[in-house]
């Protein structure tokens, strides 16, 4: 292997490291800012699904670990969302999947390619039902803020 192929592999997992962290940002924000939550949560799956690709370089175990850790608190964050017991379930999917998104980052692109591609793509889809929530939520945040402004002016 040459010193160009090992900056450029260097240069592409400093890069992909890098997005991870921003996803873990946005998940750790929405820990903490309870009104933006949704918008945060909303964010950081998008980018964890443009950026978790079958041909994308591997994340680093750190930021695997990282991304993993910050994703835990996400049934914390939407406890108060969960109104019933088949919403509750749909949630915990849609962190199942991004927790398979994760992993799936972290692994080699050459493992990778064995795994099954249904498997990816029903943890895409429960991700995207997350994300379609998490949106949901801070649509209707966002209009009751409206109300509430209006109501008091």
């Amino acid at each position: 292997m040459s010193h160009q192929q090992t900056a450029t592999e260097t240069a592409e997992e400093t890069e992909q490291d890098f997005r991870a962290a921003c996803i873990a940002d946005d998940f750790e924000r929405a820990a903490r800012h309870k009104p933006d939550a949704a918008y945060y949560l909303s964010t950081g799956l998008y980018s964890l699904q443009l950026h978790a690709m079958r041909d994308a370089p591997a994340i680093s175990i750190a930021s695997a670990v990282r991304l993993l850790r910050t994703c835990a608190a996400i049934p914390d964050i939407l406890a108060e969302w969960a109104a019933d017991e088949d919403r509750e379930r749909a949630v915990r999917r849609g962190i199942f999947g991004a927790e398979t998104l994760i992993r799936f980052w972290a692994e080699a692109p050459t493992v990778r390619i064995h795994r099954p591609s249904g498997q990816i793509h029903e943890a895409n889809l429960s991700v995207r039902w997350l994300r379609n929530e998490c949106h949901n939520m801070s649509i209707e945040l966002e209009l009751a803020e409206r109300r509430s402004k209006r109501g008091a002016a």
